[in-house]
C-alpha cells in the first residue's frame, strides 16, 4: 500500500471561494448594469452581444465559487462538490460538473460571437463574405447547441463508479481511506473521463482557433476599408481593446482549465508521485483562478470602454464624497456632544452654584 495524504475538507479553499463569490458577483453585476444603462446608441448591436457574454461569465463565476465549489482529489479521479446546490449528496452522474462545463462552453461561444460581429461590421455591404445578421445569429445558435450537446452526451457516459472503484483505491492508497465517510464522493473511470476531456479539448481548440482567425481577418480588413487614417487608427484601437477584453479572460480559463482536465485524465501517470496533498492544493488554486474569470473580464471591459470607465470613475468619486461627508458629519456631532457635556459641567460646578 502506498502511504499518502489528502485534505478531505480543505477549509482554506472553501473560505477563499466564498470570499471570491462575495467579490466577483458584485463586480460582474456592475458590468451588466454598465452595459444595459451606460452603453451609447452607437454600441447598440455590440452591447447586446457583450451583454450575453457578461451574463454568461456572471453565471459561470457564481456557479463555480458559490453553487458548485468542486473539490477534486488529484491525481485521483475522485471528486465531490461543496456548494450550496445539492452539496455532498450521492449523484449517479456528475450533473453539477456537466452543467459547469456547459456554462464554460457557452461563455467561450459568446467570445466567438463578439469577434464575428466585429469582423462583419468592418466589411462593406457588397463584400462576398458579408453575411446577414440573422445568418450570423443562426450559426452562433447552432454552435451553442452542438457544443453543449457534445458535452452533455460525453458527460452522461461518465457515471459515478464508486462501488466499483473505491475498494481498489482503498486497497492500494492509504489516503483514499480518509475519504470513505465523505458524503457525496464520486469515483470516475479514467477512460470515461478522457472521453469527456477529448470533447472539451476539441471545442476549446475550435473556439481559440476561430477567435484568432477572426482577429486576423478583422485586422486584415483595415487595409481594404476606405476610411480616413484617423478613423482607421480609432478602429484599430477599438479592436485591440476588444482583444484585450476577451482574450485575457480566455487565457485565465483555458490554461488552468486544461491543466485540471489533463491532470485528471492522466492521473494514472501522476500516481507515481507521493506529493498528493500538494497536487490537490495546486488544483484548488487553479479552480480559484477559474472562478475569477468574470471578475477579470469585467475590470478590463470597464477599463477599455470609455462610457463604462467614466461612469465607474464618477461612481467612485461620489462614493468617496459620501464617505468624506459622512465622516465630517460624524465629527461635527461628536464635537457638538462634547461641547454640550462641557456646558452642563460648567453649569453644575460649585462656582456657578454659589
Amino acid at each position: 500500500m502506498i502511504i499518502c495524504h489528502l485534505q478531505a475538507e480543505p477549509k482554506i479553499f472553501f473560505t477563499t471561494m466564498y470570499i471570491l463569490s462575495a467579490i466577483t458577483l458584485p463586480v460582474d453585476l456592475f458590468g451588466i448594469y454598465c452595459i444595459i444603462w451606460k452603453s451609447p446608441p452607437i454600441m447598440k448591436d455590440y452591447s447586446r452581444l457583450l451583454l450575453i457574454y457578461q451574463i454568461c461569465v456572471t453565471v459561470t463565476d457564481t456557479w463555480t465559487n458559490l453553487m458548485f465549489i468542486p473539490v477534486a482529489f488529484f491525481p485521483f479521479p475522485v471528486v465531490y462538490h461543496a456548494g450550496l446546490l445539492f452539496s455532498r449528496r450521492y449523484l449517479k452522474y456528475s450533473y453539477m460538473f456537466i452543467t459547469w462545463l456547459c456554462f464554460m462552453v457557452t461563455t467561450m461561444g459568446a467570445v466567438v460571437q463578439l469577434f464575428a460581429f466585429r469582423w462583419q461590421s468592418l466589411l462593406m455591404s457588397n463584400h462576398p463574405l458579408r453575411l446577414d445578421k440573422k445568418l450570423v445569429y443562426a450559426i452562433c445558435v447552432i454552435m451553442f447547441i452542438l457544443f453543449n450537446s457534445a458535452v452533455v452526451i460525453a458527460g452522461f457516459t461518465m457515471p459515478n463508479r464508486r462501488e466499483e472503484l473505491m475498494p481498489t483505491y482503498i486497497q492500494n492508497f492509504s489516503c483514499i481511506g480518509e475519504l470513505i465517510d465523505q458524503p457525496g464522493i464520486q469515483y470516475f473511470s479514467l477512460d470515461d473521463y478522457r472521453r469527456l476531456l477529448l470533447v472539451v479539448t476539441i471545442e476549446g481548440i475550435i473556439v481559440a482557433g476561430t477567435s484568432l482567425i477572426l482577429v486576423y481577418l478583422t485586422f486584415r480588413s483595415f487595409r481594404f476599408t476606405n476610411v480616413t487614417q484617423k478613423t482607421m487608427e480609432l478602429q484599430r484601437k477599438y479592436q485591440k481593446s476588444l482583444v484585450l477584453q476577451v482574450m485575457v479572460p480566455i487565457i485565465v480559463v483555458i490554461v488552468p482549465g486544461c491543466s485540471l482536465m489533463l491532470a485528471g485524465a492522466w492521473s494514472d501517470i501522476l500516481l507515481g508521485f507521493s506529493y498528493t496533498e500538494e497536487i490537490q492544493v495546486i488544483g484548488n488554486i487553479f479552480i480559484c483562478v477559474l472562478s475569477c474569470h468574470g471578475f477579470f473580464g469585467t475590470i478590463i471591459m470597464v477599463h477599455v470602454n470609455t462610457p463604462y470607465r467614466s461612469f465607474a470613475i464618477e461612481s467612485i468619486r461620489r462614493f468617496m464624497c459620501m464617505c468624506t461627508f459622512s465622516a465630517k458629519l460624524d465629527l461635527r456631532r461628536r464635537r457638538k456632544s462634547e461641547n454640550q457635556v462641557q456646558d452642563v459641567g460648567l453649569k453644575t460646578s460649585p462656582v456657578n452654584s454659589s
